[in-house]
């Protein structure tokens, strides 16, 4: 009798981790692909001398949870932003090509990398 028991509860907790891992898996999924990392959902931004890297937060907010890696390289250069009904990834691009960076995606990553020829689109300037 207490044999059948102890088996039975091994057999609780097998059923329960499994059911945790399944959880973790369905939880921490990575995106379907590398084009959802920001978002061609349109936004609306209208901000005057916001720190570049609290922008590209906030479109990477917006767009889901990637992981930014080269923020720093922004430095503390702040940006005047006009924009309405742009999608979120030309908003991205746009920021950074004023300040003379780009983004790749990797993986489940946002790259900052640097960009040859910075040019200011309509609506956004970098102070």
């Amino acid at each position: 009798m207490i044999r059948s028991h102890k088996a039975s509860r091994r057999r609780d907790l097998i059923g329960i981790a499994l059911c945790a891992l399944v959880g973790v898996f369905a939880l921490t999924k990575a995106p379907v692909s590398v084009a959802d990392l920001v978002s061609d959902m349109p936004v609306s931004l209208n901000f005057s001398q916001l720190p570049i890297t609290k922008v590209v937060e906030l479109i990477r907010d917006f767009s889901g949870p990637a992981e930014i890696m080269g923020l720093e390289q922004l430095g503390d250069r702040t940006v005047t932003m006009r924009v309405q009904g742009v999608p979120a990834r030309e908003a991205l691009q746009r920021v950074l090509n004023c300040a003379g960076f780009a983004y790749e995606e990797r993986g489940n990553t946002l790259a900052i990398v640097p960009f040859n020829g910075a040019v200011c689109a309509s609506g956004t300037s970098i102070d």
